[in-house]
């Protein structure tokens, strides 16, 4: 059995599904006007609070911690099975990279800066002064 469609009732069809559309379009308006949210996403204060904890003073301590103990497995651990050796580098590697985050932003004052231009006119020409 085949279904034929007449020419008024794909026009209908049409407009059936446009009528759905627009009304699935308004009973999600966060998802239609997402711009006007008010800047960053949603998930970005997490992503800023887990880089802050990861190059933070305590993340510091724990790096050396950690530079510390699996070097020292490594050096004194004997026969390490292949598994046990791959954990222990790769807490080392992990440490090192935190360990030396912090010691490059502490040698150079806190990471890069970006100098305010000012121009020929000195700072009352922008109205800074």
């Amino acid at each position: 059995m085949q279904l034929y469609l007449t020419d008024d009732t794909k026009k209908r069809l049409m407009w059936a599904l446009l009528a759905m559309a627009v009304v699935v379009l308004f009973m999600w308006p966060h998802a239609a006007w997402a711009s006007e949210s008010g800047g960053g996403l949603p998930y970005e204060s997490y992503l800023t609070k887990i880089r802050q904890s990861a190059t933070g003073p305590i993340a510091y301590a724990f790096a050396v911690v950690g530079i510390v103990v699996a070097g020292g497995a490594l050096v004194m651990g004997g026969d390490l099975n292949g598994f046990a050796r791959a954990l222990l580098l790769l807490v080392l590697v992990a440490s090192l990279l935190v360990g030396a985050n912090a010691v490059l932003s502490s040698i150079s004052g806190g990471g890069a800066t970006i100098a305010a231009m000012i121009p020929a006119g000195g700072a009352n020409a922008v109205g800074l002064a």
